[in-house]
């Protein structure tokens, strides 16, 4: 999925330097300001883009959402999910809209960001495709917008880097190994009774504990120590 950030009237350039990095952070190279308030290439706002500068330094800047989303699937954001009113209530979470255009296979995206005063008007959400908010437990559900871009781009990008990453994981298989090796150990001690049970304790060990690759490794490295010192004492 290509993403691309849409900031609507931005007042303070910390706040569009803290974007700019924001972006940075996860792979978003096309920033769009709507018609800022601030000056660009301010000094505070390079100084807080640290390595979004880039970002900041390539940031289009369109008079209109319209203009901007142009081409992309457009999401608007809220910290007040009642504004979607105006979309006919096409508004989720944050987490369900991933999902939604993850099994949609939606190419490229805009995310829309409104004001840091008052955010996005009932009228420039109604012209987006769709909108989203951010749940939040605290009285208070108004997030920072810099704060708010970073929820927003891990729920979108958040498989994406799983399917980038190197699984470090353990499989099923790869556990059902261990605990073969774990039973075979078990097997070889005369002085244990209940072997069954214990067995059982270490598969659900195993389970809870979800461990790496690398864990299981070395663990095994200790069950097969130990087995060939039963054999030899035998």
């Amino acid at each position: 999925m290509e993403i691309r950030v849409v900031v609507v009237e931005l007042i303070y350039q910390i706040n569009l330097g803290y974007i700019s990095r924001t972006c940075a952070n996860f792979g978003v190279r096309e920033l769009t300001l709507v018609n800022p308030r601030c000056k660009v290439d301010g000094k505070n706002a390079m100084k807080y883009a640290k390595h979004g500068l880039d970002v900041l330094k390539r940031a289009r800047i369109c008079r209109t959402v319209e203009e901007a989303v142009k081409g992309t699937f457009s999401i608007a954001t809220t910290g007040n999910w009642r504004k979607g009113k105006p979309s006919l209530y096409n508004i989720y979470s944050i987490d369900s809209m991933a999902s939604m255009l993850r099994s949609n296979s939606i190419g490229k995206v805009s995310v829309v960001l409104g004001r840091e005063s008052t955010g996005l008007t009932t009228e420039e959400i109604a012209k987006c495709s769709t909108c989203a908010y951010i749940p939040v437990k605290g009285e208070y559900g108004i997030l920072n917008i810099s704060h708010a871009l970073a929820i927003l781009l891990y729920e979108l990008t958040r498989r994406e880097s799983r399917r980038m990453a190197k699984n470090p994981y353990a499989s099923s298989a790869e556990m059902g190994n261990t605990l073969r090796l774990f039973q075979s150990m078990l097997e070889s001690r005369k002085d244990i009774r209940d072997k069954a049970k214990i067995a059982m304790v270490m598969s659900r060990i195993l389970e809870r504990a979800h461990p790496t690759k690398g864990e299981l490794a070395t663990l095994a490295v200790a069950l097969s120590l130990n087995k060939r010192k039963e054999k030899k004492g035998n």
